[in-house]
């Protein structure tokens, strides 16, 4: 893989994530239903996702699938939540295996587990060793809501949201010294409210290394967070 010239951006001012704080993030300057709007949300069930009408009364916007080969590829969703019983129950696969498909697609965007099976269950663990959080189907839906909320605010903050990336990145093996230098491009990238920069300096590292999905999944995140619109690009990427 081609790697750029690390001596060379070394030798320029590094802008480490700490530079960001929460002022980059429009998190403040908005009420909470205008965060929960801007990020769309899959919801896989077999059943009828039975609390749809009152999220979207609450702001979240939210479509329902009952198997992830109905949601479209070309679509991005900020946030999933998936049952862990009952998906793709005419095949083999379950909920769980639905998981690890959704994390294959986008590595950064949160993922919720929803379920009534008990957290002794064996494929209870193995869901929570996959997600975000899980939720019970037998809790109020002010669980639900509170769970949603939580993942959206980090996601909706660069902070966090490049912890997330940073995260993904280490356990892919990419060395940590060129993590530092995509690091330095994404702080660039929110600095200058320009989303596309990331993802253009992202492809030269990440591509030959099979972790363009990375890229697809962060870039909407990362437009959403600073309010930046995404404009269409050498990424492929539409604004959603």
């Amino acid at each position: 893989m081609k790697m750029p010239n690390v001596r060379k951006i070394a030798a320029e001012t590094l802008r480490p994530i700490s530079r960001l704080s929460a002022a980059h993030s429009l998190s403040g300057s908005q009420d909470r239903r205008s965060i929960r709007s801007a990020y769309r949300i899959a919801a896989i069930d077999d059943d009828v996702f039975p609390h749809k009408s009152r999220l979207r009364e609450l702001g979240f916007q939210i479509d329902y699938f009952s198997k992830l080969e109905e949601i479209d590829r070309e679509l991005h969703y900020g946030l999933y939540v998936c049952d862990i019983m009952g998906v793709e129950a005419d095949t083999v696969e379950d909920g769980v295996w639905t998981m690890r498909e959704i994390k294959l697609r986008a590595p950064v965007s949160p993922l919720l587990g929803y379920t009534y099976l008990s957290p002794v269950n064996a494929k209870y663990q193995s869901a929570r060793n996959i997600c975000d959080a899980i939720v019970r189907k037998s809790d109020e839906i002010d669980e639900l809501v509170r769970n949603l909320d939580d993942l959206i605010i980090e996601i909706n903050n660069p902070v966090d949201l490049w912890r997330r990336i940073r995260g993904y990145l280490l356990l892919q093996g990419i060395e940590t010294r060129h993590v530092a230098v995509l690091e330095h491009y994404f702080v660039t990238a929110v600095l200058k409210r320009s989303p596309e920069r990331f993802g253009e300096k992202a492809q030269r590292f990440l591509v030959d290394e099979g972790l363009s999905a990375v890229i697809v999944d962060a870039i909407p995140l990362v437009a959403k967070s600073i309010g930046s619109k995404l404009i269409k690009s050498s990424l492929g990427l539409s604004p959603h």
